[in-house]
Formats: structure tokens, sequence, C-alpha cells
């Protein structure tokens, strides 16, 4: 097999002191492994961000792979040469949807009341966050259906997604439960397994909002303007009589 002398960079998922390094491989051992990786765009290793696209408000979908105990990101020169990052990321999403699914449970925000179900979804590998670039296979696995209000979703670390389908009046209680359950995973996670301690609305359109992150003051906002307050409160809102 002929070696390309391509470097890429490594971060241990299990060994946080470690920082990223540099290997030889060939991208032909890599092309089975590719996967999306979500992520804030600082925190994978130089040259590996460059052109990726954003996935949710602040993070974006960079291309990895699991080797072993480690994550090698293909730096975005790579991705150039392979094709584009059109070509690469549809590849890699072959790949995602073939790990297992991830678990799911859920809790109700409110007792009694259907509504306000919030899906908490986990997994053994780091792609679980990456999960949300298949968005159709994350409700398929949580048994949840996109309706009309569209749907929040968190991705606190690297195995945890929750999910809330919005379709009643009960959604800032889920909104809230959700809110606090992201930060406290992702506070109590090593940091570079860290994703993002927000919550985000995907819009039945397909728009995308932060509606619930940190004010740097240990507190929770709770934004209910933009694309969600249409959903909240508009002519057709679960909300509306609250206008």
């Amino acid at each position: 097999m002929t070696r390309t002398g391509h470097h890429v960079g490594m971060i241990p998922p299990g060994n946080q002191a470690e920082g990223p390094q540099s290997i030889e491989v060939s991208g032909r051992e890599l092309v089975g492994l590719l996967r999306p990786f979500v992520t804030a765009p600082d925190r994978p290793p130089s040259g590996t961000a460059d052109g990726a696209p954003e996935v949710l408000p602040g993070l974006v979908a960079v291309i990895a792979a699991q080797m072993g105990d480690q994550l090698t990101f293909l730096p975005s020169r790579v991705i150039a040469e392979l094709g584009g990052w059109d070509a690469v990321l549809e590849l890699a999403m072959t790949n995602l949807r073939r790990l297992p699914p991830m678990s799911a449970a859920s809790v109700r925000a409110v007792e009694g009341h259907a509504d306000s179900v919030v899906h908490e979804l986990r997994c053994a590998d780091p792609f679980g966050a990456s999960r949300i670039c298949d968005l159709n296979g994350l409700l398929t696995t949580a048994d949840v259906r996109l309706g009309a209000h569209g749907l929040l979703v968190a991705a606190p670390t690297w195995y945890v997604v929750l999910l809330h389908a919005i379709t009643g009046p009960t959604v800032l209680v889920a909104l809230e439960l959700m809110a606090k359950a992201a930060s406290a995973e992702n506070e109590s996670a090593p940091d570079h397994m860290r994703v993002s301690p927000d919550v985000f609305f995907i819009a039945p359109g397909g728009g995308v909002q932060r509606v619930a992150y940190g004010d740097g003051d240990d507190r929770i906002q709770i934004n209910t303007t933009g694309l969600l307050g249409d959903v909240l409160f508009g002519h057709e809102g679960v909300l509306r009589e609250f206008r």
C-alpha cells in the first residue's frame, strides 16, 4: 500500500492530558472509518476545521476517524485532495449511519403530559453529537416524529444527545429541563469531550437558533424570540393564547 505522507492530528479520547499529535497514514486506510465529527471549530487540531460546514450555531462538522482509542482528524487540505467537503462528507455520512444506534431513554418534564417528553440518547463511540448530522436517524432511534413545530436539540458531549419534539404547551418546561441537563452533562465531562452546553431550536423549515445558553454567571438564559418565538406565539403557535 502506498503511503501518502499526510499528517493528521490525534486526540486520545481517554486521555485528557495529552494534546494533539501527528502521524503518517494512508488515505485508503482511513476511507472506511471517516465520519463527521461535530465540535466547536477551535477544538480540533489546527488546519482540520478550515471550510468545515456549520451544523448548529457555533458547531461545525470536521472529518475524523476512530483508530483504536484515538481520534484522527483529517486536514482540510487532504479533504480538498479527496474531492472536497461535499464528496468527503457524503462518504463520512455513509460510515456514520453504519454505527450502532444510540441507546434511548426519556423523561417527562411535566408528569402526565406526553408533550413534555425529553429524549436522552447515549452511545459508547465518540460520534454521538455527530449523529445530529443524520437527524432522521436520531429521530428514528428515539421513536420521535418531527412535527409542524420543530425540534429542540442539545449535544453536551461526544456521547450524549438530548431531543424534544415541540407538540404542546409544556415546551418551555421541557426546554428548561434540557438546558439544565445539557449544562450538567457538559460541565461534568472531561474538557476535551465537551461539545456545547447550549440548546438549539431546529425550525420546520430548516432554520436553526440557539435558544438556551449560559450568561457567564452560572445562570441559564432562555430565548423565546426569533424562530422559536414564531413557533410558540405565532398564529399556529403552541402558546398562542399567551401572546
